[in-house]
């Protein structure tokens, strides 16, 4: 243990400081508004004021090991917690705040997810947040593949290739080999792009229907396509998406929770 003279001046000397910290986060001065106060100050006195440092073993932990240090003799008593948080360390030790902030903003994250949304609610969120469900625009092509390696003959090849597909030759069969499909069914543009390059995505979405296309060049050759339907990006019905919009009316629910109550506590509404 620490000679009880010196326990003494230690405890006036943290008390003194505690109480410093305390004025200065009650009483802000004109020069530091409460407004300069973070979001994190705010709702670790809300965690405080609640007594969510009560149940929380961590914060437990971290003030009676603080204190066992200061008292220099290892020993971690649980006496030690309510001695620290006498001494104000609730108040000041910077991992307690942050656990005490994370504690508070889970709790009101929490009570704000506890309502469940109706089906009306979760319509009106879908049509109000397109850009985050919507299916983008989907295209179905069959193409016809040609090597960059036939090097001379290849604009030659493709011309003529494109002549029998136009005259109706079926397109199985035609062409070089590729370890890719040659039919793609609703493919959206990043995935025909992710498949055969961004040219041919490019032109799968603005070739007319069914109408076999000049050569379009990819990393790997060219392909002739042709396009037999597009479908424009749209949104989907709230059953096919249920559990996601669910999910994210859900979490903006939580969101402004913690915001709604830091507005408060800057206004002074308690």
């Amino acid at each position: 243990m620490i000679p009880s003279r010196r326990r003494a001046v230690l405890h006036f000397l943290l008390a003194g400081a505690a109480l410093f910290a305390l004025t200065h986060r009650t009483a802000p001065s004109p020069a530091a508004p409460s407004a300069a106060r973070t979001d994190d100050d705010l709702l670790a006195d809300a965690a405080l004021a609640r007594g969510l440092d009560r149940d929380d073993a961590v914060i437990q932990r971290r003030l009676v090991r603080n204190m066992a240090f200061l008292d220099g003799d290892g020993c971690d008593s649980p006496a030690l917690y309510d001695e620290a948080r006498g001494l104000g360390l609730d108040h000041t030790d910077v991992v307690v705040r942050r656990r005490l902030a994370q504690r508070m903003r889970f709790a009101l994250e929490s009570e704000a997810r506890a309502a469940e949304p109706s089906d009306t609610a979760l319509e009106e969120y879908l049509a109000g947040h397109p850009d985050r469900f919507q299916l983008p625009a989907r295209v179905s092509l069959t193409q016809v593949f040609l090597r960059r390696e036939r090097a001379a003959a290849l604009a030659a090849d493709a011309a003529a290739l494109r002549a029998r597909l136009a005259a109706g030759a079926a397109p199985a069969g035609l062409g070089d080999p590729l370890p890719l499909p040659a039919r793609l069914t609703q493919a959206s543009a990043a995935q025909v792009g992710a498949w055969l390059g961004d040219q041919v995505a490019a032109a799968a979405f603005a070739l007319p229907l069914d109408t076999w296309s000049a050569p379009v060049a990819s990393p790997y050759g060219v392909h002739l396509l042709r396009v037999e339907a597009r479908r424009p990006a749209e949104l989907p019905p709230l059953a096919a998406v249920r559990a996601a919009v669910r999910e994210a009316w859900l979490e903006e629910r939580g969101r402004l929770a913690v915001e709604t109550a830091l507005r408060r506590w800057r206004g002074g509404q308690g």
